[in-house]
């Protein structure tokens, strides 16, 4: 077997694969089953000593930067004239222990396997001890280990370099009190300690590290990258823009226009201000289809918004051959050199979207269209909804629920929303349902539990309440199930048994719709209209339309007060009544003013959460005109500037009349909020500014909450009646190894339905548990997320109280740190949220 890494070399001897086979390591090979990596040697070492000759200051070391878990390689096996089997393949850079499993099989099934472990390793090696994340404004003690496995002593220089991986720029962060350059000398197979202080700086999002070790005759070194997360929040503000044909508007963003009055405020930094127009709203969903397919975590429903986002992408791209050429123009655009590794860098990448997805956010114009691009694949989009469908169908349970998180009970709400997902695409052609086994077996074993829920509904009233069924009983689950059970079409009707409850729950919608919020109206108007009730589905859009608000700025939309249920979400809410007016009633300019207020929700590139983003998709794509047309652009002033999107920066795609200007930082000025737009069409044209900037979390005034959160770090002591954990009070240091346990008191004064819980994590903490997971305690269910930068507790039901959530952690780091904030929210209304305060942790 043959392996090689850059400035690595691995090589044991080739065999025949039997049952009792035995590796046979070469002569030359390290003992132990440990691999030596070969080096080119400089000079020869004089005995029992080393002297470092001299040499040019930046010397050209290779570096290890592929620390890939797995060593992907396609099998090309060769055999000699003996039998033995030849294998090579390129290993990842890690020093460490691999793991390698091979399984032989002859015609008639006799069988052979070998499992080995490997430890590759260098005579010189530089082991950092790198934390996952770090946070604007830490003090690191960056600290690095270096290795001597050699028979003598050796005298090494280690150099650490620090760069921006956006820019390439060097960044100059090390204290002065250190010299980027430490020499050591280090006994024969020992290791000495060498450190650098860092003061991360407030105005960079990643943090690049070169650090190299050489001696006269080895050397070693590693390039990573760390994530650099911020203590602030960004705040985006947001002006909805649309113009009437042949129409010139003037347009005030009040915030930005007003700004000079707190742009000095300290805690105040410009991040971006993007203006956007297009004559298609289509195009908005278009650009969301990204962020659906790159979750953040992966619930149930999340899974099928990935496969949502492919689907649409695929019926898109297959329904307009011109699309095609348009996307196909934007999968050619060249990444720039950070968006390229992070998308080589999974981890790294899943780090950066949970912790600063506006790092993503705010790629340049030609990125995001690559992106799209990329997202329209035709081979990506198949690969991704096949492994989308079998997560799906790993985490349907037994009786056809699907749980909110795996491990979790049968979720009610998740599964309806995945069988109206489906039912949606096959409603709109975009799927096939009947065509595809895999998802007609999925829907079927789905709706089957479904039947038996809304029958069992109708059976406890029954029971119950006997004398008092024509009495109001009628749900959101059940309305939800009615509007489901209208729109698919497969071989799984509603049976005999079940025709009873059907249709109680049915009349029930036709005699108290009124008593529903908008949303269930919505709804319910959509399952009269398809059950033959038409001129009842007219008469609930009528009452509606009566009900409306009708707004030059905001369009036509409803004054109703939003919750933290999913069916009080004001962005769904806009979505289902935009879906209900298309299909009773054929009124597009109603709908179009509806869109209006929709597209003001829309925070830059999709909406606040997964599953308003699906919604607003749906209604922009689905209910509209073709995505192709003849408009021109329009022209704007920003300020004193004069925006011409003929000119060859903000050149505008044919037939999608959309085009996007953006300025950051220092580039913003108060006179931006200032905007004059003329739209040379005789159709409708839609826009968009975004004012985007950092605040302080103190600074932000968040909406009024059901909902409290109190954080709280203790650190445990061992004592002779046990361990004992004692709070740990501002100013108090830590020290490397200590256990520490994050309490987190949280209570709320009714009763909520998904709540999400994220607890922000100090970069000087090693979480000790890494499997995420169902747990149990205290009387409290909930899913436990453990990622890179935080934990996140999703909790199913919360029920009105005060409850404890803890999880431990290891002190792993030195310096200081700022350990961040707690927040709770709702998962469908994130406006619904509070936070605790932060705190600093102090590590000798």
């Amino acid at each position: 077997i043959y392996g090689t890494a850059p400035g690595i070399s691995m090589r044991k001897q080739g065999m025949a694969l039997e049952a009792d086979a035995v590796m046979v390591v070469d002569n030359d090979m390290a003992s132990d089953e440990e691999i030596s990596i070969t080096e080119q040697k400089v000079t020869p070492p004089v005995p029992g000593e080393e002297k470092l000759p001299e040499q040019p200051e930046e010397m050209q070391i290779p570096l290890r930067t592929n620390f890939n878990e797995t060593a992907f390689f396609y099998p090309q096996l060769q055999t000699d004239s003996s039998g033995n089997v030849l294998l090579s393949f390129t290993t990842p850079d890690a020093l460490t222990e691999w793991k390698l499993m091979m399984l032989a099989h002859t015609k008639d099934l006799k069988t052979g396997t070998y499992i080995e472990h490997i430890k590759a390793k260098k005579d010189l090696m530089v082991i950092p001890n790198v934390p996952r994340f770090v946070r604007q404004g830490d003090q690191l003690v960056f600290s690095a280990k270096v290795i001597n496995y050699t028979d003598r002593q050796l005298h090494a220089d280690v150099n650490l370099e620090l760069f921006n991986p956006v820019t390439m720029n060097t960044v100059e962060i090390i204290n002065p009190e250190n010299n980027k350059t430490i020499s050591v000398s280090i006994e024969a197979n020992q290791n000495a300690l060498v450190q650098w202080k860092l003061d991360i700086p407030y105005d960079i999002s990643m943090l690049g590290y070169r650090i190299k070790a050489v001696s006269s005759s080895f050397s070693d070194g590693e390039e990573r990258t760390i994530p650099v997360l911020t203590n602030r929040m960004l705040v985006t503000e947001t002006l909805p823009m649309h113009l009437k044909g042949n129409e010139t508007r003037k347009f005030r963003m009040d915030k930005l226009a007003d700004s000079d009055k707190y742009m000095g405020r300290l805690t105040l930094q410009n991040y971006r201000f993007t203006v956007e127009f297009t004559s298609n709203p289509a195009w908005y969903a278009i650009q969301a289809l990204p962020y659906l397919s790159e979750p953040k975590v992966e619930s149930a429903s999340n899974l099928f918004h990935m496969y949502y986002a492919n689907a649409l992408s695929s019926f898109i791209v297959n329904s307009n051959p011109k699309i095609k050429n348009v996307f196909e123009s934007w999968k050619t655009h060249s990444p720039d050199a950070f968006l390229s590794n992070l998308q080589k860098n999974q981890e790294l990448k899943r780090a950066v979207l949970n912790a600063t997805p506006w790092v993503l956010e705010a790629e340049s114009e030609t990125e995001q269209k690559r992106r799209i691009g990329v997202l329209f694949d035709i081979n990506r989009i198949s690969n991704q909804t096949e492994v989308t469908l079998q997560k799906l169908r790993e985490s349907q349970m037994s009786n056809g629920a699907w749980p909110w998180f795996k491990g979790m009970r049968e979720d009610r709400y998740s599964t309806q929303q995945i069988v109206l997902g489906f039912a949606r695409l096959n409603a709109k052609q975009v799927i096939n349902i009947n065509q595809n086994p895999a998802i007609l077996q999925m829907l079927r074993k789905a709706i089957m539990y479904l039947d038996e829920e809304i029958n069992s509904d109708y059976e406890q009233l029954k029971k119950h309440y006997p004398g008092q069924l024509d009495k109001n009983h009628l749900g959101s689950l059940q309305i939800q199930y009615l509007y489901a059970r209208t729109l698919i079409e497969i071989d799984v009707l509603v049976k005999n048994k079940y025709t009873e409850a059907y249709d109680y729950y049915l009349a029930q919608a036709k005699k108290y719709w009124l008593k529903q919020n908008n949303y269930m109206q919505a709804m319910i108007a959509l399952t009269l209209n398809r059950s033959g009730y038409r001129n009842e589905a007219e008469g609930i859009l009528r009452s509606l339309t009566e009900r409306s608000i009708q707004n030059e700025e905001l369009g036509m939309y409803w004054r109703q007060e939003s919750g933290w249920y999913w069916y009080q979400a004001p962005v769904e809410t806009q979505a289902m009544v935009i879906e209900a007016f298309s299909e009773v009633v054929d009124k597009p300019a109603l709908v179009d003013q509806m869109k209006i207020w929709l597209l003001k929700q829309k925070q830059t590139t999709r909406w606040s959460t997964s599953s308003a983003t699906a919604e607003a998709v749906y209604a922009l794509l689905m209910n509209g005109k073709e995505l192709l047309n003849n408009d021109e652009p329009v022209t704007m002033k920003i300020g004193d500037e004069i925006i011409s999107p003929q000119s060859e920066n903000l050149k505008v795609e044919a037939g999608t009349g959309y085009f996007k200007k953006a300025w950051t930082g220092k580039e913003i000025k108060a006179e931006m909020g200032r905007i004059e737009v003329t739209n040379p069409n005789t159709s409708v044209a839609w826009g968009a500014a975004y004012w985007q900037y950092f605040e302080q979390i103190d600074q932000i005034t968040s909406a009024s909450s059901p909902l409290s959160i109190e954080k709280k770090l203790f650190v445990e002591t061992l004592t002779d009646n046990g361990p004992v954990l004692t709070e740990i009070k501002d100013g108090q240091q830590l020290h490397t190894g200590d256990k520490v346990v994050s309490r987190m008191i949280i209570s709320t004064d009714r009763d909520m339905e998904y709540v999400q819980v994220n607890d922000m994590r100090s970069s000087a903490f090693e979480p000790t548990g890494n499997l995420s997971g169902y747990r149990y305690k205290g009387g409290l269910g909930y899913y436990e997320n453990i990622t890179d930068v935080s934990t996140d507790f999703y909790i199913r039901y919360l029920r009105k109280g005060t409850y404890v959530l803890e999880y431990p952690v290891v002190v792993t780091q030195s310096g200081t740190f700022s350990n961040g904030i707690a927040t709770i929210q709702s998962y469908y209304a994130p406006e619904f949220a509070a936070h605790s305060e932060g705190v600093r942790v102090l590590v000798e």
